[in-house]
């Protein structure tokens, strides 16, 4: 047998056993070798778009600069889809042998080693796109791999040597379709103002996530029978820049036992948020404190305490906390917004004092909402010094 073969079919058996059995192998060189994917045949653009859905495209599962020039004769890693899009095949070069199951790979080569570059091209694949949302593509070692935390690869001439490879990117995302479409996250899809009395003017938050790789675009507004309905806060064009949340909220004045539809737009990219609204005749009841006495406070010391609203009736409330015409000193440390309190539940908001210099002061919490029945008075924080 000659001896570069023997080199070879011995390499091919230590990658497979150590991937059979789970175990690493402890021969290995730390060697920046990177492993990337691309959308195109020389291996520079790892981002594409597409108008057309589904789409069908290619794909190039490629390892940059083995550090030497005899070839690749094994290699693993997992290669896995985040978004609307599947891998439907993949065609591995060589005369390769995969013992993992797709999209993860240990393979062998049993012919001639993968021919050195500084490109090696390790498998193709085929992945449909069936929506207009981001892809990524990602690359990680496999649950149980050969070199312990590592995707790796056997080199021919180094056939008890397992070599490392890393993602081009130094992070597992190494892919992406659609990039520029922001992946928005909508919370919750549906709302349902039911059993408000009637005069009575309930709000609920709608919560848009961005979790793609590009800031996105909203487009806020009623559409349909919307007339019960109103946008208190955000509205028209609103931007949710990459990571971070905007909170919509939508008030509806109930002023009929009828049930009435209307829809939440938000934009091109994004189905509404369908919205059911009806009135009824149904007990308004709260408890909440009437003095709050922070006692003697300090200089530039700190006083919180807390006022809990409890609704002991059937309906929901509606409070909007405020401070009207209060010192200075007197803040809140939550709560400071509007919002509903159902049926049986009850709400903390948490008011801070914090006198700049010796007097008595005294100050009004306002717990006032949009409609007059859902007024809840005024709480009075006596006097502190």
């Amino acid at each position: 047998m000659p001896p570069a073969l023997f080199s070879r079919r011995l390499a091919v058996t230590l990658f497979l056993l150590a991937a059979l059995l789970g175990i690493g192998y402890p021969g290995f060189a730390q060697l920046p070798a990177q492993i990337g994917i691309y959308w195109d045949s020389d291996y520079t653009q790892n981002s594409v778009t597409t108008d057309t859905y589904p789409d069908l495209m290619a794909g190039y599962l490629v390892l940059h600069d083995p550090p030497s020039t005899s070839g690749i004769v094994a290699w693993e890693c997992c290669a896995s889809v985040d978004g609307p899009a599947q891998i439907l095949s993949w065609t591995l070069e060589g005369q390769a042998l995969n013992v993992a199951d797709e999209p993860c790979f240990s393979v062998a080569l049993g012919g001639e080693p993968l021919p050195f570059s500084g490109d090696v091209l390790l498998a193709t694949f085929l992945v449909q796109v069936n929506e207009p949302l981001p892809v990524t593509l990602s690359l990680n070692p496999l649950f149980f791999p050969s070199l312990p935390g590592q995707m790796s690869f056997i080199m021919e001439d180094q056939p008890d040597v397992l070599h490392p490879m890393f993602p081009v990117t130094e992070e597992p995302e190494v892919a992406w379709i659609n990039g520029h479409i922001p992946n928005l996250q909508v919370d919750p899809q549906t709302l349902h103002f039911v059993s408000a009395p009637l005069g009575s003017t309930v709000v609920q938050t709608v919560t848009v996530t961005n979790d793609g790789a590009t800031e996105g675009q909203l487009d806020v507004a009623l559409v349909g029978d919307c007339d019960s309905f109103s946008l208190p806060g955000l509205s028209g064009l609103v931007t949710v820049p990459i990571g971070q949340e905007r909170h919509i909220q939508v008030a509806f004045t109930a002023e009929s036992v009828e049930e009435v539809l209307c829809n939440l737009s938000l934009g091109d990219f994004l189905d509404p948020v369908q919205m059911v609204g009806s009135g009824s005749e149904l007990d308004i009841s709260w408890e909440a404190p009437t003095e709050v006495d922070f006692g003697p406070v300090g200089v530039d010391q700190i006083n919180t305490q807390p006022v809990t609203i409890r609704n002991t009736g059937e309906s929901p409330i509606l409070i909007e906390p405020s401070l009207p015409g209060c010192p200075p000193f007197f803040t809140f440390l939550n709560g400071n917004f509007v919002s509903t309190i159902w049926p049986g539940d009850q709400r903390t908001i948490y008011v801070s004092f914090q006198p700049a210099e010796t007097d008595t002061y005294s100050c009004f919490l306002e717990l006032g909402s949009v409609v007059e029945i859902a007024w809840l008075g005024k709480l009075d924080f006596g006097r502190s010094t």
